[in-house]
């Protein structure tokens, strides 16, 4: 399993349950990784949780940057999509 697509589910996860929600390792993964398997990428829930968050920061950021740069798109509508 690719580290993207673990860092997907754990942000569709927390979409669905919240942050607060007390979820282990292995939920937010939710892979057919093993615990020890997971912890070589990310030693606990708050590390995966960080870079999950982290990852879907970069994705906010291209897509601005995608929205930005459309030669298509007027001004307003630019910032009528942001």
């Amino acid at each position: 399993m690719q580290r993207e697509q673990i860092l997907e589910h754990a942000l569709n996860v927390l979409e669905q349950n919240g942050l607060a929600a007390t979820l282990s390792l292995e939920t937010l993964a939710g892979s057919e990784l093993t615990r020890d398997q997971l912890q070589q990428f990310w030693p606990d829930r708050d590390a995966l949780l960080y870079d999950a968050l982290r990852y879907h920061g970069q994705q906010i950021d291209t897509w601005r940057r995608q929205i930005l740069l459309d030669e298509s798109l007027s001004p307003d509508q630019k910032l009528m999509a942001r």
